[in-house]
This record gives C-alpha cells, sequence and structure tokens, in this order.
C-alpha cells in the first residue's frame, strides 16, 4: 500500500495551501506527499518533518521498500521515479519551512548526496 485514505487526504489538505502547485498537478503532489506521510508514518513515529538524513532514508525506503517499483510505469527509470517523488516532497519541505530562502534544500547535503550516489549506482547498469 502507498498510503491510506486518510494519509491522501491529509496531503490533499496541504497542497491545497500552496499556491505554487497549479490545480492540474496538484492529484499528482498530493499522491506524492502521501507517500511521504506514509513513509513518516511507518518510519518515524508520524514526525513528517523533512531533514536531510530523513530524506536519505526515504530514497532508501522507496526503493527497499518496492514502493518505487510500484509506482514504476512502463520503462521508466527508478531514479526518474524517485526524483518525481522528490517534487512532491520538496513541495512540502517549502510550506513546512514557509518559502524561507535562507534554509538550506535538504537535497544538497552530503548525507542526501551519499544516498542519492549509492541509489543510482545501483541502478545505471540496468538501463
Amino acid at each position: 500500500m502507498l498510503y491510506t485514505d486518510i494519509e491522501l487526504q491529509r496531503a490533499k489538505d496541504i497542497v491545497e495551501t500552496c499556491d505554487t502547485v497549479s490545480p492540474r498537478t496538484k492529484g499528482c503532489y498530493s499522491s506524492r506527499i502521501a507517500t511521504w506521510i506514509h513513509f513518516c508514518n511507518t518510519c518515524c513515529s508520524g514526525d513528517d518533518l523533512i531533514t536531510e538524513q530523513r530524506l536519505a532514508d526515504y530514497v532508501e525506503w522507496l526503493v527497499s521498500s518496492g514502493t518505487a517499483e510500484h509506482i514504476r510505469q512502463g520503462t521508466t527509470h527508478i531514479q526518474q521515479v524517485i526524483r518525481n517523488q522528490l517534487h512532491g516532497v520538496m513541495c512540502y519541505w517549502r510550506i513546512q519551512n514557509g518559502g524561507r530562502t535562507d534554509v538550506s534544500d535538504p537535497r544538497q547535503g552530503p548525507i542526501f548526496a551519499e544516498k542519492w550516489q549509492q541509489i543510482a549506482g545501483h541502478y545505471s547498469h540496468l538501463y
């Protein structure tokens, strides 16, 4: 299961507060944020604050739990599935930090970069 109905509703409520998401894409962002919320409920006692370490753990979970493979359609690369999921999570991150520009993007830190390289390296030979 990618997420529960309750997690999806919470994500929809979150996306409604984000004016940077177009009405056309609110549905896909809601499902991506719902997957993040599900991860947090499963692995982080419901704490959905987005941090670099948690984002690295999320990427690992997407792969190890089979979630990324479940989301993947056709010939889409796993890395692209993860990037797409991260777009939704980063939208939520911008909401969490109030759109502040003085806060570092958690994808830019060394912990996340190392995890991303590990995942990308693992799948690069498959495509």
